[in-house]
């Protein structure tokens, strides 16, 4: 009995120090390729013997984490690869701005893991800054395979590179385009603004404004903007652009707007980046006409309203597809891109 319970304790120290040094790295204060302190440097730090750090560094290797160098010492991989561990569960972290677009990704989500016989985990990040944390204490309990939702918190690209060394599974949807650390599944945004600005130009609308009043800044609006820009300046048309990141100063954005556009007897068409910001818009200004949009959820419910209606259930398929190709892949895994088309959608 003393021999066994020694033995557990051993086995806890062990499992400490991998999860520090888990830890370590995931906060950055280990970097990829760093090299790790010596066994016995670790082992004074800790307080433990060094064969359990050698355990613990023996473990972290045969995960892929670690890699030893005769004569150069252990090191931290750079290897990112898949995590080929059978999938039990996807954790799906989303941002608290989270509306009826995203649940209803999440329900199709679901449906499409129920169908594997895999659980899925909801997280809802309240401040895109603790994601770190959130991961981590995932990853803590078990749960390798992450569908993000990114916030557009530009630090959460270097929190998913150290994640993906650490083992995890990553897929990127809608907002922001991973480099090549994560998967990702969105809209064709060039042809998505192009079906709409070539349905206004055959309403014989010549004057265009995009607009954008939310605080939240990803890829997709940024490309969407630039899609707009380019083609109106390839159809020689007239163009200004609004772009508002504080919810107080929406009002005010849209009645200078509004004010500037006033007594012009063309007809302009409104292009809103998504349905937030085009319910916002008519909820400032609800007689405007020629309102286009992007996501789709609001087609049917406000007339007159012209929307690009995302796939999202077909999103959310190929995003647990790629879950667990990474997972089949394994060290084979090379990050790749499903880029998807919309539906035009006219409300009567």
């Amino acid at each position: 009995m003393v021999c066994l319970m020694e033995y557990d304790s051993v086995k806890t120290k062990v499992q400490s120090i991998v999860d520090e040094i888990s830890r370590r790295i995931l906060h950055a204060e280990y970097n990829l390729g760093e090299r790790l302190p010596s066994e016995r440097d670790m082992a004074n730090s800790f307080n433990v013997s060094r064969d359990t750090v050698r355990q613990a560094y023996n473990i972290l290797e045969q995960t892929g984490l670690l890699k030893r160098v005769r004569g150069s010492g252990t090191h931290i991989s750079t290897e990112l690869r898949g995590h080929s561990e059978p999938i039990t569960a996807v954790a799906f972290v989303f941002p608290d701005f989270c509306d009826k677009f995203g649940m209803k990704f999440i329900l199709a989500l679901e449906e499409s893991l129920t169908k594997r016989g895999t659980m899925l985990v909801l997280k809802l990040s309240k401040n895109p800054r603790d994601d770190d944390n959130i991961l981590l204490d995932l990853m803590q309990k078990g749960v390798n395979n992450f569908i993000i939702w990114p916030s557009g918190y530009t630090e959460l690209s270097s929190v998913c590179y150290r994640l993906r060394a650490l083992g995890a599974n990553i897929v990127f949807f809608d907002r922001v385009l991973p480099e090549g650390y994560a998967d990702f599944v969105g809209i064709n945004n060039q042809d998505a603004v192009t079906v709409l600005l070539d349905h206004a130009k055959n309403r014989a609308i010549q004057d265009f404004t995009f607009l954008s009043l939310e605080e939240i800044v990803g890829d997709s609006t940024e490309n969407r903007k630039l899609a707009f820009i380019e083609w109106c300046e390839n159809n020689k048309f007239k163009y200004d652009v609004y772009q508002s990141l504080n919810k107080k100063m929406n009002q005010n954005c849209v009645k200078g707007m509004l004010k500037k556009h006033s007594g012009k007897k063309c007809r302009r068409a409104y292009v809103c980046v998504n349905d937030l910001t085009t319910l916002q818009l008519i909820d400032i200004e609800p007689s405007l006409e020629y309102i286009y949009s992007i996501d789709g959820l609001v087609a049917g419910n406000i007339p007159g309203i012209i929307t690009l209606k995302q796939p999202l259930e077909e999103m959310a398929n190929k995003a647990v597809e790629l879950i667990f190709a990474q997972q089949e892949l394994g060290n084979k895994w090379k990050a790749r891109q499903v880029i998807l088309k919309g539906e035009l959608i006219e409300s009567h």
